[in-house]
């Protein structure tokens, strides 16, 4: 089997990383929602032996992960776990952060309200949790790639689209989430920081 690899993870990886470090310090865990192949946490991982990094995603995407660590020197990448963020009760841990990546805009608006509402029962007190990914400003795309990503994305399911920033600031205040920062990121993308209040 292929160690699966996504070009715009390699991509994004290290301004990602430049964003997230100086806050990741503050803390010993971390989860991730939705981790892909993994090459987010293993690059992380290799940066700050002090995180346990929990890596997540579906069932069928396991393998890919378990690929990428074993090749790595993310001695501190703890084995993925299968998770669901609609299933019940999948919050079975504390962690400092949460971080999910170019997750949202693939998820119905129930489904992101799922994973917010897990979120806030799993993080310890104060800690933070990241969303990466393209995101409109007051509802409108930033660009005409955005634009056009949406448009496609709605042809893949009606429930998916690009979010507004807005209403996943007020969607996080239904979960007493703050939103503390908002980050611009090469090809306009995002980095939304939020606390718990």
């Amino acid at each position: 089997m292929n160690k699966p690899y996504i070009d715009a993870a390699e991509r994004n990886k290290e301004a990602i990383f430049k964003v997230m470090k100086p806050f990741l310090h503050e803390g010993e865990t971390l989860l991730e929602i939705g981790s892909g192949t993994g090459q987010h946490g293993v690059y992380c991982c290799e940066r700050l032996p002090h995180l346990q990094w929990q890596a997540t995603e579906l069932e069928c995407n396991i393998p890919g992960i378990r690929q990428w660590i074993a090749d790595s020197n993310a001695r501190n990448m703890l084995d993925p776990l299968v998770l669901d963020v609609t299933s019940y009760n999948w919050c079975q841990s504390y962690y400092d952060f949460v971080f999910t990546s170019n997750t949202v805009h693939y998820m119905s608006w129930s489904d992101v309200a799922c994973m917010f509402a897990g979120v806030s029962s799993m993080l310890t007190d104060s800690r933070l949790f990241f969303i990466y990914g393209p995101f409109h400003r007051s509802g409108l795309p930033a660009t005409i790639g955005n634009k056009r990503l949406d448009e496609w994305l709605q042809i893949q399911s009606p429930e998916f689209r690009i979010r507004s920033i807005d209403e996943l600031e007020d969607l996080g205040g239904e979960f007493d989430f703050r939103l503390k920062h908002t980050f611009l990121m090469p090809a306009n993308n995002y980095i939304l920081v939020f606390c718990c209040r």
